[in-house]
């Protein structure tokens, strides 16, 4: 049974339920429902099924309504903020940060009735009330389609019309209109976000025709390293990268066009390079998000998470799994025919291998469970640890409690209990993988030499009685015939022998390059002269040259790597690879690490309120309660949707550009898991810009400027994003490997996954970064430090200076050497609690050995030199404590000048 395609009513029925609340709200919450009403009477739509849409505004909302008092004539009693008043908002994630919004002086001229006005002329004219009647309905797309405007409509309305808005400064909002509160009581979310998971909630209920039959689901796509990883050229792990966040943007689309984008919870699909394209192909909005230049970006992970009727969990599994299969065959479908076009002969075993090793190839795997409330305690307490829902239950019955005198508020808890339903859907799919099976049968002959899993490619079968003489004959001829038929005489090694897997990631470029319809042509247009390890590793060779031709520079690598230049200096054989990753990031996105407390999300005039003694007793007793007992925000729909959105803006916005510009070449950055490699001149200083992005609270993006916004912010044309912000496990963590430019890449990959892993987070403890220096002989040596240790960074990059060839050695190298042999009298050193001070002593009259002519120092700067090398040789570990670690110096070096030694 395949899943029935939604009709003209169902969007219309979704547009309506969207704009239960008007996009403005926020600016007057008296009579919000009206205008609501009044905008959708303009697109000549009312409002769907009471029932359902209720239900869901209220389970929207997250913690339900009711804790907090409406509107009342007595201040003192009232519990609604004046946002033209007091405009501010609060941080999602963080507890540290608020927002003070300081609108344009004839701002101060309007009231809501305007900004209301302004906005109701602004939808008709930029939207249309039907297809053909003015702005986007005008596109040629609605004049053979008319039906196809209702589903249109809706998606331009929730992931163009933002922009477009702030484009155009519509109510001298700019920027705000980005993040405008859902709630100015609790302003940390954006109406959105509500408006988003309000209609996402109402089409489940209404398909399943039942409040309760709300479902949530996960899919997942694998494999993800062993099908990436596996790579010898930068271009075929780059190339696996986006066609594994492609095939996850396939998964969404069919979400998209079947049950809509805001059922999607996770990742966000707000600016999302792939989903921007579909929406211009497809649907002709044209370029909106003017400040997104990443093109050719693997941002999607192969995750997803979306809102589903129960009913219909099965089909809808079955339809995405048969839709990105689809795909993929459709891929490789590409590149054979592309191979066969050049190869002579007879080529249809060359499509049967291709058939064969396609078909089954993904793991597609989901999980569904349904939208837990108050009544399933019983049967999530049996499923999860008790820490996943103690807190979550125990903060529903106080509020609960509060409204047991007001039976018309929504009461199950759904909201509240979103974090338990996310830890059980998640727990189901890793059960679900740990029983996996396999569906592919073994397979014969020859190996890929890459992946070493499949057969390699050739076009003639193997017939029975003959030998593996001929059966090696039959796979040379291939692929000598494809070597001297290939146009780019660098896409494969001379001996080289591929899978049909390894074939689509190496040469899939070609095939895509061609397909001027498919989504990923613009991605594959501008890779001509793809970098490589070499070309990574001549950064200063071709700077000290004046070489800036990207031929130029594309050619002389690629001859090197063949033939080594001599003139190459010992410094120009390495290159970095950089991964990243968000510590405890599962434990984030499940609410069990927000640094935000119900305190710090509150508009401040609430917090006074609650502190007041004629505020209404019942109220301050249970935030009271809350305060004292279960301070930190619960993780709702809404403010996943708010860690969603700051993790894609984190991946297209900040990493993109920061790898750009330290000249490196991004390979994935798929919300906090980022790969990228770059020269070693740049490699820490992209991890560092990386890190401080990540934990930035607000942001204001608008042509060239990208900047960081604090405590407050004067409204601006442009984009206004919320990254995450600061917090005690909030951060991400680096490992920095540097190898040399003709390592297996596969295996460099697979190292640095373990010195991120291992040396970052397990030994250092997280929020770290560690650096591995891989010398061709000499073996690892290795340094890592926290990031908020500041001062052990510093020392880090100024020591470094000091020893480095580049910048003429002011410290003996052999320093390093002579303070290994005392490794035993400094680790006792360290074990006093005055350690700092003793070793530095020592170190200082170290280096009254060790400065050479040129360095030589005043006693002053002696001191602080000698500071700065305890920094660096005793490393704090996880437990806080020292270790003897010299080692860090000689790494130190390396990276100044790439090479010192």
């Amino acid at each position: 049974m395949k899943f029935k395609k939604p009709d003209t009513s169902y969007w219309d029925n979704k547009f309506a339920a969207y704009m239960h609340d008007p996009i403005d709200k926020v600016f007057q919450i008296p009579g919000h429902e009206e205008r609501g009403a009044k905008q959708l009477e303009a697109f000549g739509l009312q409002k769907p099924n009471d029932e359902f849409w209720k239900k869901a505004d209220s389970i929207a909302a997250g913690f339900e309504r009711g804790q907090v008092p409406t509107y009342k004539k007595d201040t003192n009693l009232s519990g609604a903020v004046n946002f033209l008043e007091k405009p501010v908002i609060t941080h999602p994630t963080s507890n540290k940060s608020q927002l003070n919004i300081n609108f344009a002086e004839n701002f101060s001229t309007k009231d809501a009735k305007d900004i209301s006005a302004e906005l109701l002329e602004f939808l008709q004219k930029d939207i249309g009330i039907k297809a053909g009647e003015g702005g986007y309905s005008d596109s040629d797309k609605f004049k053979d389609d008319p039906d196809s405007f209702s589903m249109a409509r809706f998606l331009y309305t929730h992931l163009v019309l933002r922009f477009k808005l702030a484009e155009k400064n519509v109510a001298e909002t700019g920027a705000l209109w980005h993040r405008l509160p859902a709630d100015s009581r609790f302003p940390d979310h954006s109406i959105w976000q509500h408006n988003a998971l309000t209609s996402a909630l109402y089409s489940c209920m209404d398909m399943a025709n039942d409040v309760n039959q709300i479902g949530m689901m996960i899919f997942s796509i694998t494999p993800v390293q062993a099908f990436i990883a596996k790579a010898r050229k930068l271009r075929d792990y780059w190339t696996g990268s986006v066609l594994l966040s492609w095939l996850a943007f396939e998964g969404i689309k069919w979400v998209i066009e079947n049950l809509g984008p805001d059922h999607i919870l996770y990742p966000s699909l707000i600016d999302q390079p792939l989903v921007n394209e579909y929406l211009k192909q497809e649907w002709e909005t044209g370029d909106f998000s003017s400040f997104n230049k990443a093109k050719g970006i693997a941002s999607l992970p192969n995750k997803f998470l979306f809102l589903v009727p129960l009913t219909q969990v099965e089909v809808i599994g079955d339809d995405i799994s048969e839709h990105i299969n689809k795909k993929w065959l459709e891929l490789s479908e590409m590149v054979e025919k592309q191979l066969s076009s050049i190869i002579s002969g007879e080529n249809t075993h060359l499509k049967e291998l291709f058939k064969r090793q396609n078909s089954n190839y993904w793991g597609l795997q989901w999980s569904a469970v349904k939208l837990l409330d108050k009544d399933d305690k019983n049967e999530f307490s049996e499923l999860l640890a008790k820490k996943s829902y103690e807190k979550q239950y125990e903060t529903l019955k106080i509020f609960n409690d509060l409204i047991k005198d007001k039976p018309y508020y929504e009461n199950s808890g759904r909201g509240m209990l979103y974090s338990v339903s996310h830890a059980l859907v998640q727990s189901a799919l890793a059960a679900q993988k740990s029983q996996k099976k396999v569906t592919r049968l073994p397979e014969p002959g020859e190996k890929c030499h890459l992946c070493g899993e499949f057969e390699v490619l050739h076009s003639t079968a193997h017939q029975e009685g003959d030998g593996a003489k001929e059966y090696k004959k039959n796979i040379n001829e291939f692929w000598n015939n494809l070597n001297e038929s290939w146009q780019a005489e660098y896409d494969f090694n001379k001996n080289e022998r591929l899978c049909s897997i390894c074939m689509i990631k190496r040469i899939a470029y070609k095939a895509l390059q061609k397909e001027k319809d498919h989504i990923l042509c613009n991605s594959f247009k501008s890779i001509k002269y793809f970098p490589s390890t070499t070309q990574l590793a001549f950064y200063d060779k071709f700077k000290r040259e004046g070489i800036t031709d990207k031929e130029e520079k594309y050619e002389k690598a690629q001859k090197a790597h063949d033939e080594p230049d001599e003139k190459a200096e010992n410094r120009d054989r390495y290159f970095a690879v950089l991964l990243m990753d968000g510590d405890h990031m599962g434990k984030l996105v499940n609410g069990e690490t927000l640094a935000s407390t119900w305190e710090s999300v509150m508009h401040p005039e609430i917090v006074e309120k609650l502190k007041q003694p004629e505020f209404e007793k019942n109220y301050k007793k249970t935030w009271n309660n809350i305060f004292t007992k279960y301070p930190r925000r619960l993780l709702t729909p809404a403010i996943h949707a708010a860690i969603s959105e700051s993790l894609g803006d984190f991946s297209i916005y900040g990493v993109d550009s920061i790898i750009k510009d330290n000249d490196g070449r991004l390979i994935y950055a798929g919300g906090d898991d980022v790969c990228a490699v770059l020269p070693v001149d740049t490699a820490l200083q992209a991890a560092e810009e990386i890190q401080k992005y990540y934990n930035s609270f607000f942001r204001i993006i608008s042509g060239q400027k990208d900047k960081a916004i604090d405590s407050s912010w004067k409204v601006e044309p442009g984009k206004m994003s919320v990254c995450l912000g600061e917090g005690d496990n909030i951060s991400i963590s680096a490992g920095i490997l540097i190898c040399h430019h003709k390592e297996s890449l596969s295996q460099m990959i697979a190292r640095a996954h373990h010195l991120l892993e291992e040396e970052a987070k397990e030994k250092t403890g997280r929020n770290a970064c560690a650096i591995e220096l891989r010398k061709r002989s000499g073996g690892s040596r290795y340094f890592a430090g926290k990031w908020d240790e500041t001062k052990v960074w510093e020392s880090f990059h100024r020591t470094g200076e000091l020893i480095s060839d580049k910048n003429k050695r002011k410290i003996s190298a052999s320093l390093v050497y002579r303070l290994e042999q005392f490794r035993t009298g400094i680790e006792a050193i360290l074990k006093k609690d005055d350690y700092e001070k003793l070793l530095t002593g020592f170190i200082k009259k170290q280096l009254d050995r060790s400065i050479l002519a040129a360095g030589k120092s005043s006693e002053e700067n002696l001191n602080k030199l000698a500071e700065k090398i305890v920094d660096i040789i005793a490393v704090k570990n996880k437990n806080n404590k020292p270790v003897f670690k010299p080692e860090g110096l000689i790494v130190a070096g390396f990276i100044a000048d790439k090479g010192g030694e």
